[in-house]
């Protein structure tokens, strides 16, 4: 498989992967943090339903971190790959002008 400047395809796949879940996970986070809200107003029951839901938009942003994390982690295996592609290709050349 052959890597250019925008990395290889399988990498882009997977960044388009993390992307998804990511995005689910920032709109799940929003939509407990909605449901929070309209509880929280409808309701005396304040700090308990705060501490659970709390504990729910902690664990939804650790996923998110976790997943940020990978992305990142992926972009910088694919760039390394890109620069290494780069790197063989010009010796290639390099080599072939002399064999000439």
């Amino acid at each position: 498989m052959r890597i250019g400047d925008g990395g290889c395809l399988l990498c882009r796949v997977e960044q388009q992967r993390f992307q998804s879940e990511m995005d689910k996970l920032q709109h799940a986070l929003e939509a407990k943090e909605a449901q929070m809200q309209r509880v929280v107003n409808g309701t005396g029951q304040v700090s308990a339903l705060k501490q659970h839901y709390d504990r729910v938009l902690m664990d939804l942003a650790g996923e998110r971190d976790v997943l940020q994390a990978d992305r990142t982690r992926l972009l910088q295996v694919s760039s390394a790959y890109a620069c290494r592609q780069l790197f063989f290709d010009m010796c290639f050349t390099a080599c072939a002008a002399l064999a000439r």
